[in-house]
């Protein structure tokens, strides 16, 4: 699956409709043969740069939280899809950007960006602009990363992290340089691919227990939206989406 959307594949609505589109193709299980992975993989320099502010800065209340229901419903769909899912990481992966690359089961980052010599960053950056974690998010890193005790600092802190500290620190699985990228990625998906469909699903399906009730719901999630809407953040907001000048994150 490429992502393949404006300049940093950033997180909007139109994002999320093809995304959920592609999850509904992409749900079927090969019970009687073998489990078949989805690979994401992003475009340009970045995997995905987050939210897209641009767009999302002047939407009203009830748009927004159109916008948020949706978004739990999609990101935890992704998560709970029954066949492996591998985010091949070719760049910067940012605050929703890396909540996309978490929600998938095995994470393959890059140590370079390709054709250039800049190192991507990582990590979770939402309490640097004064926003909580919509519900959604919050419970995907803590999952994809090990529980809260292991997630707690990089989401308290925002701090960003290049390729070998994300390694540590168990955001990414594995790091590659760009030549070898798409072998690593391919080597994973082998392994994966070693499992049968149903088998597969059966394990997925117990290990996301949590989840799966979550992507049930519709998701009112009035603490984000207050705080999106606060003086303070709708100021921080702005100011970054200006500095985007003409361009999507």
């Amino acid at each position: 699956m490429r992502l393949h959307l404006g300049k940093a594949n950033a997180v909007g609505p139109e994002f999320l409709a093809a995304l959920d589109k592609e999850i509904d193709r992409l749900s079927a299980v090969d019970a009687g043969g073998p489990a078949r992975p989805v690979l994401l993989v992003g475009q340009g320099s970045a995997f995905s740069a987050g939210l897209d502010l641009r767009t999302l800065i002047g939407f009203d209340r009830a748009r927004m939280a159109s916008f948020v229901r949706d978004f739990h419903g999609v990101f935890l769909r992704l998560a709970c899809l029954p066949r492996p899912t591998i985010a091949v990481v070719n760049g910067h992966a940012v605050a929703g950007g890396a909540v996309l690359a978490v929600a998938c089961d095995y994470r393959i980052g890059v140590q370079t960006i390709p054709g250039s010599n800049t190192v991507p960053l990582l990590g979770f950056n939402e309490v640097a602009v004064g926003l909580p974690f919509p519900l959604a998010a919050a419970a995907i890193i803590e999952h994809g990363m090990g529980g809260p005790g292991l997630a707690g600092d990089l989401m308290m802190s925002g701090r960003m992290l290049e390729p070998a500290g994300a390694l540590q620190r168990g955001l990414l699985h594995e790091v590659s340089e760009p030549e070898g990228l798409v072998q690593a990625a391919e080597a994973a998906a082998d392994r994966f691919a070693n499992a049968s469909g149903a088998a597969f699903a059966a394990v997925k399906a117990g290990l996301k227990r949590d989840l799966v009730p979550l992507a049930a719901q519709h998701a009112d999630d009035s603490v984000f939206l207050d705080a999106w809407f606060s003086p303070e953040a709708q100021g921080r907001l702005k100011h970054v989406a200006a500095r985007l000048g003409g361009d999507r994150p």
